[in-house]
């Protein structure tokens, strides 16, 4: 029970890293997508999606989303982007519930122009799976400046996470 809970409570973990790790992909593909053609001003794009389900080994899995991304390009070609989404999961077996769980995030990036540097970058993400009568709870909050990606660098202003399991 001990290696279960382990490996449940790493891969948990290792999803939420990931899937921030996604939503702030997004934020740069879409504002670099905005930039390139050439639209100057406020873009919304849904990020809402009703629940959706599908079966598999016996049992139904159900996902859904709301939320939003806003990207702001200003004259100067500076890209502002922000993401504000839930997602929620699911599964269960013979009608059963057997583990949910929800994610939450908001993250902003700053773009300067060139899109050569992230003068600005934040991630706060909530994410919460429930399964065997465990609840485990991931926090993430990060926040850091002037990163560059070709070369690594940049400022990491805080960087606090948590993970529990009761």
């Amino acid at each position: 029970m001990i290696a279960v809970s382990h490996i449940h409570e790493r891969n948990t973990m290792l999803k939420t890293m990931f899937a921030s790790v996604i939503a702030l992909a997004a934020t740069i593909s879409l504002a670099a997508g905005a930039a390139a053609a050439g639209a100057v001003g406020v873009q919304h794009f849904n990020l809402s999606s009703p629940q959706q389900c599908m079966t598999g080994k016996g049992f139904l899995y159900c996902f859904s989303s709301v939320g939003e991304e806003t990207v702001v390009q200003a004259p100067s070609g500076n890209m502002n982007g922000e993401i504000n989404a839930t997602f929620s999961f699911s599964a269960s077996s013979g009608g059963t519930v057997i583990a949910s769980g929800t994610d939450s995030i908001h993250q902003h990036a700053l773009l300067t122009d060139s899109f050569s540097v992230v003068q600005e970058v934040g991630a706060h993400e909530t994410s919460t799976v429930t399964s065997g009568g465990t609840t485990c709870t991931f926090n993430g909050d990060f926040h850091a400046t002037e990163l560059n990606p070709a070369t690594l660098t940049g400022r990491i202003q805080y960087n606090n996470v948590t993970f529990v399991c009761v």
